[in-house]
């Protein structure tokens, strides 16, 4: 029992150990490379073996491969502990959105909340004997922080259209849907910014 115990444990640790390795790279492909600053990689340290492996190895970072002291990564002079943004330089940790990511490294500087919608598209669909006509709007999302990211859009269909037969599009558009002019004048121009 002993012994199976004590082969079930190698075996998990030599696992732990192989993915370590298979996930790290030679820090020499740290250089001229896009791999990030924390990516793990490994230097020898000597103690080369007779078929070319290395018996003392150290585990780092590509930053620090880079020359980038450890508690800096990025070398922009802010510690890691307190960086918002550890792989990429921003001595100024300018954020925006508030969000806790820097600008230099955030995908999203903005703090998005719904505002209104907006009609976007009349469109008219033909069927057989009659027509429909149907509205399409756009839910406008604003940025409140002090990024001033542009507006966002998400194009939604009313489920209230209007069913029309024998009667012009535009009678049609404005009787029975009860739009306005200027949208029974532009049915089937998509305004949508949405998707």
């Amino acid at each position: 029992m002993r012994k199976s115990l004590l082969t079930l444990l190698a075996a998990v640790v030599c696992a732990i150990l192989f993915t370590s390795v298979a996930a790290a790279q030679d820090c020499g492909q740290c250089y001229g490379s896009s791999l990030s600053c924390d990516t793990p990689c490994w230097v020898c340290m000597g103690g080369d073996t007779i078929d070319g492996g290395c018996s003392n190895m150290e585990w780092i970072t590509c930053g620090q491969a880079r020359g980038n002291p450890e508690n800096d990564l990025d070398s922009d002079g802010v510690d890691n502990s307190v960086d918002n943004c550890t792989c990429t330089a921003n001595a100024s940790q300018a954020n925006c959105d508030g969000d806790g990511f820097g600008d230099a490294c955030d995908s999203v500087n903005a703090n998005y909340v719904y505002s209104h919608d907006e009609l976007c598209m009349i469109d008219r669909d033909t069927h057989f004997g009659y027509f429909e006509l149907e509205r399409h709007f756009d839910r406008v999302y604003v940025d409140t922080s002090s990024c001033h990211a542009p507006n966002t859009y998400d194009t939604y269909e009313d489920p209230n259209s209007a069913w029309c037969y024998n009667i012009s599009t535009y009678d049609c558009c404005r009787y029975v849907l009860e739009e306005s002019e200027y949208w029974c004048n532009r049915v089937n121009q998509d305004f949508c910014q949405g998707n």
